[in-house]
């Protein structure tokens, strides 16, 4: 399975706060610490990438990604109307995406990206991990589709023969295709959608003991049938 590759942050943050030596190396640390009251800024985010030249090397503040566009993976979920959230046709998504899928297909995209907190608002149980309390699971992506000279982006040239390079990426829209794209790959590697829900209970064998606490009906010890009392001959 790939390892989770994220940035490490330095030990100063922008608001000149510390943190533990292991959080500095991995926000998924800070995400699970239960002593944060409301996780706000640095504490929703968990995997991060800004650009290849980046990664593996400290990073003194991380970007304000609050005004990057949100990708939820009921966008191309094939199992969703486009009432239920589905954003692009039926035929170019996939069922149950995963938001760490997503955060490798835009990094293969080198578009700066984040994978966040929250869930989406139709399905707050659609997250990572999917038995997380409701909203403090990895449930969005945030993307930078624009450069920060506000030039659109474009693909790379590394990913021929499944996308052209040079092409536009220009809206949320197209980006969502582009991921499309890339996602087989991404989940035949990282192997998410293969692992059992722990929101779904194992199926436990029928037996007359787990029956009768259960209080099936029908179950347990069938009763004799009193048949009409009759005259004994003598």
């Amino acid at each position: 399975m790939k390892p989770f590759s994220i940035s490490p942050l330095s030990k100063t943050t922008q608001q000149g706060a510390e943190t533990s030596p292991r959080s500095s190396h991995t926000l998924g640390h800070t995400i699970m610490s239960k002593t944060a009251a409301k996780r706000t800024g640095r504490e929703r985010i968990s995997h991060i990438y800004i650009s290849d030249e980046l990664i593996g090397k400290p990073m003194e503040s991380i970007p304000d990604y609050t005004r990057w566009a949100t990708i939820y993976p009921a966008y191309i979920d094939s199992t969703r109307t486009l009432k239920q959230g589905r954003r692009i046709n039926k035929e170019l998504c996939f069922p149950g995406p995963n938001p760490i899928e997503i955060f490798y297909c835009c990094k293969q995209l080198k578009i700066p990206c984040v994978t966040e907190l929250g869930s989406y608002p139709r399905s707050p149980w659609d997250q990572e991990p999917s038995h997380a309390e409701y909203g403090k699971g990895l449930g969005r992506i945030r993307v930078q589709l624009l450069t920060d000279d506000g030039q659109t982006r474009t693909t790379p040239d590394d990913l021929e023969p499944k996308i052209n390079s040079g092409e536009a990426i220009a809206t949320r829209t197209a980006l969502l295709k582009f991921i499309c794209k890339l996602l087989p790959d991404q989940r035949e590697e990282l192997k998410l959608h293969l692992r059992p829900d722990p929101n779904i209970p194992p199926i436990q064998k029928q037996t007359k003991k787990n029956a009768l606490e259960d209080g099936t009906p029908g179950s347990g010890k069938k009763k004799k049938k009193k048949g009409k009392k009759g005259k004994r001959n003598r």
